[in-house]
């Protein structure tokens, strides 16, 4: 994933489907054990809800990739 890649968020359910933009790519933060890729996404549906998650999160799908 990279910046300007849409995503969405597939919860459990369903239904908090929303579709989002990652704008920041970071490390995993020094205090982290486990090594991971951290995205900033900007949410649509809920704006509020925009924060970093982990690149490879299991509710995160790739919609569109930013040539």
């Amino acid at each position: 994933m990279k910046i300007g890649d849409l995503v969405r968020w597939i919860g459990p359910s369903g239904l908090e489907a929303d579709v989002g933009l990652i704008t920041k790519i970071e490390p995993s933060p020094t205090f982290h054990v486990v090594e991971a890729t951290h995205i900033f996404i900007q949410w649509m549906v809920e704006p509020e809800a925009s924060t970093y998650y982990i690149a490879d999160h299991r509710y995160l799908e790739l919609v569109d990739e930013n040539r």
